[in-house]
């Protein structure tokens, strides 16, 4: 078992070191092609800093990888599962997170600009300091997640689940917020949809639609 394990985690550990150095599109290139993928078992893989731009990790199960400094940029990772997964300072601009499963991950100062997260499982997710400019988060469930200091301008939240959920400081200027339960959030110091600050105690409610 122990050994199946090494040769598993070799793969992986292989598999990123020829993606890293092989030289292929820079961070935010706009043609993708074809990428290859680590291989082998990626459940808390170590895959720091590595280079995945692009690369197609659609469905796979990668909870409690390390992915602090990754360029995550444009890859394929709907339906991925990213629970409890270190993403700091990781860059997964673009990418396609439909669906994905980021429960209880660490997305601290992570730019997610123009990153599709329809559906996805954000619940106790901390995002504080994330770039989310223009997001897709529509239907996400946000439950729990703290976004301290995040910038979600421009960000689709339309249906999304709040619940619990901290956006202090957030600036969610121009963000669309239809059918969302403005209730269910703490927006202190928040910059709301039309330019509005919530001192604290208030929310958004009154201030979603955009001037």
């Amino acid at each position: 078992m122990w050994a199946g394990t090494i040769v598993l985690a070799s793969a992986a550990i292989w598999a990123v070191t020829r993606l890293t150095s092989s030289g292929g599109p820079s961070r935010g290139a706009r043609d993708c092609g074809r990428r290859p993928a680590p291989t082998g078992k990626l459940v808390g893989a170590q895959l720091q800093g590595a280079n995945l731009a692009c690369a197609d990790l659609e469905g796979r199960e990668m909870s409690g990888a390390q992915l602090m400094g990754a360029n995550l940029s444009r890859a394929r990772l709907a339906g991925a599962h990213l629970e409890r997964a270190v993403l700091t300072r990781a860059s997964l601009s673009g990418a396609d997170l439909r669906g994905a499963d980021l429960f209880a991950a660490d997305l601290w100062n992570t730019d997610l600009s123009g990153a599709n997260l329809q559906g996805a499982n954000l619940r106790a997710a901390a995002m504080n300091f994330a770039t989310a400019q223009r997001a897709q988060l529509m239907n996400a469930d946000l439950s729990f997640a703290g976004f301290l200091q995040a910038d979600l301008r421009e960000a689709n939240l339309r249906g999304a689940i709040l619940n619990t959920t901290g956006f202090r400081g957030a600036d969610l200027s121009g963000a669309d917020l239809t059918g969302v339960d403005i209730a269910g959030a703490d927006w202190t110091g928040a910059t709301c949809p039309d330019g509005h600050v919530a001192r604290a105690g208030e929310t958004c409610a009154g201030h979603t639609v955009l001037r």
